[in-house]
């Protein structure tokens, strides 16, 4: 009878290989069956957990019910607007873009959310060569007074924007604003 300790180091760097085969396959596999919930599980939570609107990165409705909503429930893909549900007072959706010609809506000039807008803090100005990063090419909104949950009553905002390129960093921070 053979003992772990009589075994040669050749047989246990394979057995040691084997290990690690199987762990790793062990560990692909459960990613593989585990990836699909993940953007649900990582997904933010929306105004107060009111359980309205999903955040989580795209704008398909991945809820079977009424609720949480996204985008993809909002509007068709040419913009055009479905059915509110229930409680929802209004939404909107604009195409910006993309910009071959002049654009005239860049702000420029020290465009720090912490500047005075009154002040020319920020100056809103045209431009020969807007960056395809800096290109918004959709915005939308949708606001709803929910009937039932935690913020039932309250009037909700939501709005997002889609960019002609996401490779590089761009940056749209809104100073918060909550309405309650």
């Amino acid at each position: 009878m053979s003992t772990i300790g009589n075994i040669s180091n050749r047989t246990k760097s394979l057995l040691l290989k084997r290990y690690v085969q199987a762990i790793l396959i062990v560990t692909v596999m459960t990613m593989v069956i585990v990836a699909p919930f993940l953007p649900r599980a990582l997904a933010l939570a929306d105004v107060g957990n009111a359980g309205v609107f999903e955040l989580d990165g795209n704008i398909v409705k991945d809820s079977s019910g009424t609720f949480p909503t996204d985008w993809g429930a909002l509007f068709n893909s040419t913009g055009g607007r479905l059915a509110l549900p229930s409680g929802g007072v209004d939404s909107g959706w604009t195409n910006d873009g993309p910009h071959s010609l002049r654009e005239t809506t860049t702000f420029t000039t020290g465009s720090k959310d912490t500047l005075d807008i009154a002040n020319s803090g920020w100056q809103c100005t045209g431009t020969n060569n807007l960056t395809p990063k800096d290109d918004i090419l959709h915005a939308y909104s949708f606001a709803i007074r929910p009937a039932t949950g935690n913020r039932a009553g309250h009037l909700l905002i939501y709005g997002a924007f889609e960019r002609f390129a996401v490779q590089h960093q761009a940056l749209l921070r809104p100073s918060p604003v909550p309405i309650l």
